[in-house]
């Protein structure tokens, strides 16, 4: 709802209050640590207003393109809305700025945690891979180039890490809220979640299934 966040655990278990209990930035908090978030789809800087030092947050399909000065005007662009092309034209917007947002907060040497919810490889596709170009419309957007731009988001994540200074004192840990089918060349399978940790100053790995 937009005043609060209900969580049930079981499909027989009752709603309760998400604010009635212990979270991670909570508890980054709690132990003298400063956190920042950037993310989309959740209201996060709403939720976890008390915890985070930073926070920008995106939401889905209600991304202000335009401050409207006018009736007129804000009805015009509500208009664009029923352009075919408009949710790809929200989701580059909200990767450009998450993405900057991202390499703005890991660079920050005042954050002790930062957490960065990207919405990329999420539908729908919006990146080129051949053209390196993102796109809200044409030919040759799949899913795999959403794939190619998260990878991409990631490399640029470590790379402002490095030149920050702060890779060698930093923990990496990435993860996902849930597999996918959509890749099945790849080995993907539904529900296979991954998970990568790169410690600091880690330089061999190991895979662990």
């Amino acid at each position: 709802g937009p005043t609060r966040l209900n969580l049930r655990f079981g499909e027989e278990d009752p709603e309760q209050l998400f604010s009635e209990f212990d979270n991670l930035f909570s508890a980054v908090a709690r132990d003298g640590y400063t956190a920042g978030a950037a993310g989309w789809y959740h209201p996060y800087c709403r939720l976890f207003r008390d915890s985070l030092n930073r926070c920008v947050d995106f939401y889905w399909q209600s991304v202000q393109f335009y401050e409207t000065e006018s009736f007129l005007d804000s009805f015009r662009v509500s208009a664009n809305s029923l352009a075919p092309n408009w949710g790809r034209r929200v989701m580059v917007s909200i990767y450009e700025r998450l993405r900057d947002a991202s390499l703005d907060y890991v660079a920050d040497p005042d954050l002790d945690f930062v957490a960065i919810h990207l919405n990329v490889p999420h539908d729908p596709p919006i990146y080129h891979p051949e053209s390196g170009q993102l796109r809200s419309q044409g030919i040759g957007l799949t899913y795999g180039g959403n794939v190619a731009l998260a990878d991409i988001a990631l490399g640029l994540i470590v790379e402002q890490l490095k030149v920050s200074g702060l890779s060698e004192q930093t923990a990496v840990i990435i993860g996902s809220d849930h597999g996918s089918d959509k890749l099945p060349d790849h080995g993907s399978l539904p529900g296979a979640v991954p998970l990568i940790i790169r410690l600091p100053g880690q330089s061999e790995g190991s895979i662990m299934e």
